[in-house]
């Protein structure tokens, strides 16, 4: 009960100069910071600095200082359920503001921190739609990201951003041709939402090229290694009389044009001559034993072999057969294998053949 109290007095010392200040309320502007405790304390002054600096950059508003007490209490006392568009007007509305600037830090589980900004008038507090941010860290670049954003709310505008690092610092960056200053940098003027050209340079390093799409509202991060340039040696330097030479020293009595000997050169590793006609002799012959092993499998050996398979099944309680003799079938059965044999032997050197003539057509030529 005592709080309560403490916290009612303290709400009363700060709306005191309120009715004073009733005839500029309309100009008054006030930002409320909240930070989750893993966000670094120091934030809260900086994002006020940055609120307060936007503002009075601007004619129109006129700068309200912060409350003494957290806007937590505040919240409580005003019997607001949750932070929303509602709540942080009337918060405004208590403190003598006309317009609300609600700045919030806070970091989900297992996700980057969110950076939710939402600019309020006291009047039309159902028109505030909320701008959410994933902040690229809770360290220099996530509290540079956090001002742009801040400032650009201020100011009514949804910014559009592109966080640009390498590997290397000092990198010379061109955004669609245009030089927009060294690696690691935050730009955040002058870009319009889309596909864009970027370029990077640097002494001794390879120039890299991406296209890359920033959208608004949002931060593009890039992170882009910068490979060595390449460089060539130059020619070895020979001593001659009257100073030096970087081409080679001639031979004594070499030819100034020599032929190029022709057993110098790389030999191919394959001789394809498709004017053969032992390859070709022996790939057609090998082609008609497949084809003819393919005959004997089909036309003799497959329906013989399918016979015997049904007589092998006719038999009696004793296990003998009952569909023909024993010598019949016996005889069959030879028969059978003797296809069998026939048919693979054909095929095997049908394949054999072919691939023996296939070979022919890439023998290095006799010397």
């Amino acid at each position: 009960m005592r709080s309560l109290l403490t916290l009612a007095v303290s709400l009363a010392v700060l709306t005191s100069g309120v009715d004073a200040r009733a005839k500029r309320a309309s100009e008054q502007y006030i930002a409320l910071v909240r930070l989750e405790k893993s966000v670094p304390a120091k934030w809260e002054r900086a994002l006020q600095t940055t609120a307060r600096n936007a503002v009075l950059s601007r004619a129109e508003y006129e700068w309200l200082p912060p409350p003494k007490v957290s806007i937590e209490e505040t919240r409580m006392l005003l019997g607001c359920d949750e932070w929303d568009a509602v709540c942080v007007a009337q918060i405004g509305e208590t403190l003598g503001a006309a317009r609300v600037l609600y700045i919030e830090v806070v970091r989900p589980l297992g996700q980057p921190a969110l950076l939710t900004v939402l600019s309020v008038g006291v009047k039309t507090p159902a028109v505030a739609q909320p701008l959410q941010v994933p902040l690229p860290d809770l360290e220099e670049w996530g509290l540079k990201v956090a001002n742009v954003v801040v400032r650009a709310a201020v100011a009514g505008e949804v910014p559009t951003l592109a966080l640009i690092k390498t590997d290397v610092e000092g990198v010379t960056i061109y955004l669609d041709e245009k030089k927009r200053g060294r690696t690691p940098t935050l730009l955040s003027s002058g870009i319009e939402p889309g596909y864009h050209d970027l370029r990077l340079e640097k002494k001794g390093y390879a120039t890299v090229e991406r296209r890359v799409k920033v959208e608004q509202g949002k931060v593009l991060e890039v992170q882009i290694p910068m490979p060595a340039e390449e460089v060539e040696l130059p020619p070895p330097v020979t001593e001659q009389s009257g100073g030096t030479s970087t081409d080679p020293a001639p031979d004594v009595g070499a030819d100034p044009d020599p032929e190029p000997d022709p057993g110098l050169e790389e030999p191919p590793l394959l001789y394809p001559h498709w004017d053969s006609p032992i390859a070709w002799i022996g790939i057609g012959i090998g082609a008609a034993s497949m084809i003819a092993g393919g005959v004997i499998y089909a036309a003799l050996y497959l329906p013989e072999a399918t016979e015997l398979k049904d007589l092998t099944e006719q038999t009696n309680e004793d296990g003998v057969i009952t569909g023909t003799t024993q010598k019949d079938y016996e005889q069959r059965r030879e028969a059978v294998n003797t296809m069998f044999f026939a048919y693979v032997g054909t095929a095997a050197a049908g394949a054999l053949l072919a691939a023996t003539g296939a070979t022919f057509l890439f023998l290095p030529p006799p010397e």
